[in-house]
């Protein structure tokens, strides 16, 4: 009889646990859905768990664009009562047991009625990137609700929200290194953003564009930021705008090509040195006045391991970026050496007596 007893309340336990997950499972739907906002895709996973927690992942796919969007449930909805909800959000996914134990950042909430389109989440903002950005949304209701009665799915529409961000403060580099704070101008050219040292809120990220900056990862709005400029020296201009080219070079033959846009790199005593090779075009520098007035060109070599910068003259105004250095691109004609018979008069130091002496006298 013992045994007879045992059996049937086993029975009857899993009959229970098999409806019970057959509920569980009825009022859970999974769907994908593809937006496209500006020139970026966005991909809504969705789980809506109409008993316990829903989670939403959004991935932005594009060209570090910033994209603001609405999370929206649309679908056939037969609701006689409201339940209220509340949103969670994350950047990395939540691998709780129990998602409500750790469930911590509260963004918004709101009530689920019997309309047709419900917007869940809006005026948010996601960083499209090339390989996709993810965030995570975590929506708890507040009581059950019957699938038959509320079928749909999440997906994502374009918000007309501003990002909103909030320059608290700038530091500007001064000539000796130091940074002077700005809280009203900043600098609009001959500085760039100090990626490293610059920070905002929310876990968005200020990067260098051009000669200004864009916040990536920028997730919500009123997000603050704290800037900092550093002078820009021609040496992180120079490999700003080119390519650098590190594999082995031969020389036993001269360099031909157009090579513009490129610069090569090689080390020195000091470090890391780059060079321009071959036919280039962009190495070009205008600095200087002659006595007649006209502008002095100079053409760069190569950038020195310790961050100079090696010039070779290149003539004046006359010899306008383009031509050919030759002979005319002179500083002057006047003779440097007229005695070629004497040893004095040979390599770099000179002495004022005839013979082998050489070096300078005192």
């Amino acid at each position: 009889m013992k045994i007879k007893v045992t059996i049937l309340t086993t029975i009857i336990v899993l009959i229970i646990s098999i409806i019970s997950l057959n509920s569980l499972f009825n009022n859970k739907h999974t769907n994908t859905f593809i937006a496209n906002i500006k020139d970026s895709k966005i991909t809504i996973d969705s789980t809506l768990n109409l008993e316990d927690v829903s989670i939403i992942k959004v991935t932005a796919t594009g060209n570090n664009e910033l994209i603001p969007y609405n999370l929206i449930w649309e679908g056939t909805n037969n609701l006689t009562e409201n339940y209220n909800y509340k949103v969670y959000k994350t950047s990395s996914p939540i691998t709780c047991k129990d998602l409500k134990k750790c469930l911590k950042e509260e963004i918004t909430s709101g009530t689920i009625n019997n309309s047709n389109t419900i917007t869940l989440v809006e005026d948010e903002f996601i960083t499209s990137t090339p390989t996709g950005l993810t965030m995570y949304y975590y929506i708890v209701i507040d009581g059950k609700i019957n699938k038959d009665n509320f079928n749909g799915e999440i997906k994502a529409i374009e918000s007309e929200a501003e990002p909103n961000i909030n320059i608290v403060a700038a530091y500007v580099e001064q000539d000796d290194g130091s940074y002077t704070k700005k809280t009203e101008s900043f600098p609009t050219e001959g500085y760039m953003i100090n990626e490293e040292k610059s920070v905002c809120s929310n876990g968005a990220k200020p990067i260098r564009n051009n000669n200004g900056f864009v916040v990536s990862s920028l997730t919500q709005k009123g997000t603050q930021c704290y800037l900092y400029y550093d002078i820009i020296k021609a040496k992180d201009k120079l490999l700003a705008d080119k390519t650098v080219e590190s594999g082995p070079v031969s020389f036993a033959n001269v360099d031909t090509n157009d090579n513009s846009g490129k610069l090569y790199t090689a080390e020195d005593d000091f470090g890391d040195s780059y060079y321009f090779r071959g036919k280039v075009e962009d190495n070009w520098v205008k600095f200087g006045k002659d006595k007649s007035n006209n502008d002095i060109y100079w053409r760069i070599i190569r950038i020195n391991g310790d961050g100079t910068i090696r010039l070779i003259y290149a003539g004046t105004g006359s010899s306008a970026p383009g031509t050919t250095t030759s002979a005319t691109n002179a500083l002057t004609s006047q003779t440097f050496n007229g005695t070629w018979t004497d040893n004095r008069f040979v390599g770099y130091q000179y002495a004022s007596s005839s013979g082998t002496k050489r070096g300078h006298e005192s």
